[in-house]
This record gives structure tokens, C-alpha cells and sequence, in this order.
């Protein structure tokens, strides 16, 4: 059996597969950078424009896919969101039609086009919420084909991830009953059903040298920051939530400060490796920006692992 991860990225998918001792994935991705990444990281990978590679003709094992978020991100381009309604039409009536979407936009078909040809025993897809309505019309479409769906958003903070970001996922079994994956941990733990309380960034973060006090309110902070000595400043209503990726888009927080501005922490890439719940050490290449980008991008690999458990 072949088991298959589209627009694969780092490896978020492949490395939760392997956590969990499930089918070995091959994932597609164009990015040079990226596919360096994933080769440092010994991941099977083909390096390939989707839009223009055809599905096999052959039954999958697994097909994971997290297709990039940016069309509908609402600090993207936006063009996703607007072709909603188009996009959940064209996937009713199995028309996989790329022509009249943007490249980002149309990824989601190609999603679908792949499902529908190679009918793989499992399925678990993830976008960012936006995306919601269309993994309806999709789950509504496996469901005609015999298979068990479920749909929603989970919180990464709830699997284990120090980090609060939502992210839509569709997960799908044509070989048994497919339910919501089970939280590990919450804001309110629950010890007596063995739920743990969230894992802070203070936690994840120690002794990667990061100097801050654990009690302090953590946010990450866009870029725009005035530097008056060794203090910077962020201008009021720059602060949010770490990694609140539904409203600023998927890039990694490259710069925390407590909710008062004060005792800055640019992020190192290991550290944002750590947020994202992938080894310290993990492999990543390209110039930094696209370091950033790459390990923003990902799905966290804790999050993915529950997931695949759901379907696996």
C-alpha cells in the first residue's frame, strides 16, 4: 500500500505518522527549500507541481493534505474565502476544475480530485478554520462513498501543543467509525479523566535560553516594534495571543514580550520548532525568513498524531 501526504511542507504529517508507528508517508511539495528540509530529515519526497500532477490510479492507504492556508487566511489574500461558495459547488458536483481559482485557491480541489481517484482507506485534511464549510461539503461527499467522517476545529493546546491555534480538519475511514480525537490536555484540566492542564511556552521553552519569569503573561508580537534602548515598544493593539494564525497569518512568532512590553525574546528557529511541538533539533533550511516560513506552515506534529489516531 502507498500512503501519501500533499503539499507536504516540513514533514508535520510524516513525523506524527512515525510517532504513532502508522504507514510511512510520500509527500508532494514544490518548494526547493522545503524539500532540502524534508531530505535533511530522511523523508520520502517528490518534488512536484500538483496542480499539474495527476493523481495515480491506484487505491491509497492513507492521503494526508494540508494545503496552504494563505487564499483563506484573513491577513492572505482573501481570494479563497470569496470563492467559497464556487469551491463547495464544484466539489458537490465532483468538478475538479482549476482553471477559474488563483494557485492557492485551487489547491483545495486538487485535494479533492486526488480523493476521489485513488479512494484511499484514510483520510485527514487540515486548514485553517475558513475552511470549515468547504470540509462539510467534502465529508458530505465521502459519505455518499462509504465512509465514516468527522469534521470540526480543534485546538492545538488541547493535543499537547504550547500553542493556541484552531485549525479545520476533516478525517475519514472507509474501514471504521471515525470520531472527534480524543483532548489530552485543557485550560481547565481535568486529573480524574486524565486531562492535563495546557503546556505553558515557559515550559517549552526552558533552558533553550529564554529569560523570563514563568508566572509573566507571554504574547508574540508582530513586527512593527520600536527599539528604545533595550526596551521595545509595540504599539498598542499588536498584541494578541501566541500564534493566533486565523488573524495574522501562519508565520511563526518571531518575538514574545510579557502583556506590558518589556523583557523581549527574539525567538531562535529551535524555539519556534519547540512551540510547534517538532524536536529542537530539527532540520530547516533556507534563508531565515523562509525558516520562519517553513516551521509556521507546518501542522504540529502533536496535533497530527491525534488526528491519524482518529483514523488509523
Amino acid at each position: 500500500m502507498v500512503s501519501v501526504d500533499l503539499f507536504a511542507g516540513i514533514g508535520g504529517w510524516s513525523l506524527a505518522s512515525a510517532r504513532i508507528s502508522g504507514p510511512k508517508l510520500i509527500g508532494a511539495e514544490i518548494d526547493p527549500d522545503v524539500v532540502r528540509t524534508r531530505s535533511a530529515a530522511h523523508l520520502l519526497t517528490i518534488r512536484t507541481n500538483l496542480l499539474t500532477y495527476p493523481p495515480p490510479q491506484i487505491s491509497l492507504d492513507l492521503l494526508c493534505a494540508s494545503p496552504p492556508c494563505q487564499s483563506f487566511s484573513s491577513q492572505g489574500t482573501r481570494t479563497g474565502i470569496t470563492s467559497i461558495p464556487a469551491l463547495c459547488e464544484d466539489i458537490s458536483a465532483r468538478r475538479w476544475d482549476i482553471s477559474k481559482y488563483d494557485y492557492l485557491t485551487a489547491t483545495i480541489l486538487v485535494v479533492g480530485k486526488w480523493i476521489t481517484t485513488t479512494t484511499p482507506a484514510a483520510i485527514a485534511l487540515e486548514q485553517v478554520q475558513t475552511v470549515q464549510p468547504i470540509w462539510h461539503v467534502l465529508a458530505n461527499l465521502l459519505s455518499t462513498l462509504g465512509y465514516s467522517t468527522w469534521t470540526g476545529v480543534l485546538n492545538a493546546a488541547d493535543y499537547g501543543v504550547p500553542q493556541t491555534r484552531k485549525r479545520a480538519l476533516l478525517l475519514a475511514s472507509r474501514n471504521h467509525e471515525v470520531y472527534q480525537p480524543r483532548p489530552t490536555h485543557a485550560k481547565i484540566p481535568n486529573p480524574a479523566r486524565g486531562i492535563l492542564p495546557w503546556i505553558p511556552m515557559s515550559q517549552a521553552l526552558a533552558g533553550t535560553g529564554a529569560i523570563y519569569t514563568p508566572e509573566q503573561s507571554w504574547v508574540q508580537n508582530r513586527p512593527a516594534t520600536t527599539v528604545i534602548g533595550d526596551r521595545r515598544i509595540w504599539p498598542p493593539g499588536r498584541k494578541h495571543s501566541a500564534w493566533d494564525v486565523e488573524k495574522y497569518g501562519p508565520n511563526p512568532p518571531k518575538t514574545l514580550s510579557d502583556r506590558k512590553g518589556t523583557h523581549a525574546i527574539r525567538l531562535k528557529p529551535s524555539q519556534a520548532l519547540l512551540l510547534q511541538s517538532f524536536p529542537e533539533d530539527y532540520p530547516v533550511y533556507g534563508y531565515k525568513r523562509e525558516t520562519y516560513n517553513q516551521i509556521g506552515n507546518a501542522i504540529p506534529p502533536k496535533l497530527a498524531s491525534a488526528a491519524l489516531q482518529a483514523v488509523l
